[in-house]
């Protein structure tokens, strides 16, 4: 089992959903749930800005000083 596994179980068990956004991760973090079978049980889904302008269009993120 890996932790995207142990993380999948938690919410499940738990009845929860989790939802992310990445960036410089490129969306690895929605891969590794996505593998597992099931994921839409726990997994809402993912933005991925990885640009600074897509974080402060996108996401809101301010930007840097």
């Amino acid at each position: 089992m890996n932790n995207a596994e142990d993380l999948a179980i938690a919410f499940k068990e738990r009845g929860l959903m989790i939802a992310s956004a990445e960036s410089c991760t490129g969306g690895l973090f929605s891969h590794l749930l996505t593998n597992i079978p099931g994921a839409s049980k726990f997994f809402k889904g993912s933005i991925v800005a990885y640009a600074p302008s897509a974080k402060m269009e996108v996401l809101g993120i301010p930007r840097r000083p």
